[in-house]
């Protein structure tokens, strides 16, 4: 956190510093406060300046540092041309292409997301849901967004491990598939279930603890 003080402030001086956040989850905003002390300032050399590091995404076979990026995101809908290119239904709800490219001289994925934004499920959401359309919209995209990488993590994984044990390719559907029937199962539920983890409070706990010991 960095703050501009006064100009009245000296060196030796104490500021007390009051942080409130406020959430439509929590029943009582959380407060935080925090003593700040004031030194005299301080000269710091400069360091060498230093090219950002690219993260890009990894196949399995190579890796690169950072693990899987954040991905372009493609929003699509009816009346797109990535409708039909991709063969998108209503109940579509993501579909990957993955690509190859070079990154600081190594091999890497790329990976695009089309979220399907006319979803049925999205849709029935927002005619019936009090909150904002755009919000929805949002769960949903990332929702899947965070399935489809978590997928494409642990596909990466898994060819590591199992390199060099004789199995066949085409035995399995591609990750990419998978990835498009699981989002394509999970999207009627996606959004109550998002919105029903973010509202859990603290005396549920124990009442979800008891449940699942009596199963």
């Amino acid at each position: 956190l960095n703050m501009a003080l006064s100009p009245d402030v000296e060196a030796g001086d104490k500021l007390l510093l009051q942080a409130t956040v406020s959430d439509s989850t929590l029943g009582e905003p959380f407060v935080n406060v925090v003593e700040l002390n004031v030194i005299p300032k301080q000269d710091r050399q400069g360091g060498v300046n230093r090219p950002p590091k690219r993260h890009g995404s990894g196949d399995g076979d190579n890796p690169t540092p950072g693990g899987i990026a954040l991905p372009k995101v493609v929003a699509v809908k009816k009346d797109d041309d990535n409708w039909s290119r991709y063969e998108f239904e209503p109940d579509t709800a993501c579909h990957v292409i993955s690509d190859p490219v070079e990154v600081d001289g190594k091999l890497a994925m790329e990976h695009v997301f089309y979220i399907n934004v006319d979803n049925t499920s999205l849709k029935t959401e927002m005619k019936y849901s009090k909150q904002d359309s755009r919000l929805l919209e949002a769960k949903f995209k990332y929702g899947n967004i965070l399935l489809g990488l978590a997928m494409l993590h642990d596909d990466g994984g898994t060819k590591k491990r199992n390199s060099g044990d004789g199995a066949e390719n085409g035995e399995v559907p591609s990750v990419q598939d998978r990835i498009r029937q699981v989002t394509q199962a999970v999207a009627p539920v996606l959004l109550p279930m998002i919105d029903q983890l973010s509202g859990l409070e603290e005396d549920q706990f124990e009442e979800l603890s008891i449940a699942g010991e009596d199963g």
